[in-house]
């Protein structure tokens, strides 16, 4: 039987980590980076902000008439979607647990959020509005 020596043992475990990270590839958080006067959620969206970290709010862009905004959630360490069309009315927020969420808006809209990025293309007819954010091609188009 043969013997393995430290330095050996040394060796191997530095190349089963080159090895475990090897191709290995994570998306930043949404939340990294600065904040930017464009982050900052508008005025008449604060009333539905319940359990987020306003000051966390980093827009992502516009999709189907929505500006879309992600926030950190303080109940869960999860995330939120904050969605406004410009009006109370045309405005919304949802939050998930684990940094997954989706979201249909009364307009019958769909979002999908992950927190850690998404590691598969977008399907047909998605739009990808940032890496952790796409509008979802609806069925009945």
């Amino acid at each position: 039987m043969k013997r393995v020596t430290v330095p050996g043992l040394a060796v191997l475990g530095a190349v089963l980590v080159a090895a475990g990270l090897a191709g290995c590839v994570s998306v930043p958080s949404p939340f990294d980076g600065e904040r930017t006067a464009t982050d900052e959620v508008p005025a008449s969206t604060r009333v539905f902000l319940v359990d987020a970290d306003a000051d966390s709010s980093r827009f992502q862009g516009t999709a189907g008439g929505y500006d879309l905004y992600l926030l950190r959630d303080t109940a869960s360490a999860g995330i939120c979607l904050l969605y406004t069309g410009g009006t109370e009315e045309s405005s919304g927020f949802s939050c998930g647990s684990a940094g997954v969420l989706d979201v249909i808006t009364v307009t019958g809209t769909e979002f999908a959020v992950r927190g850690g990025g998404f590691v598969d293309e977008p399907s047909a007819g998605d739009v990808e509005v940032s890496p952790w954010l796409r509008q979802k091609a609806r069925a009945d188009r």
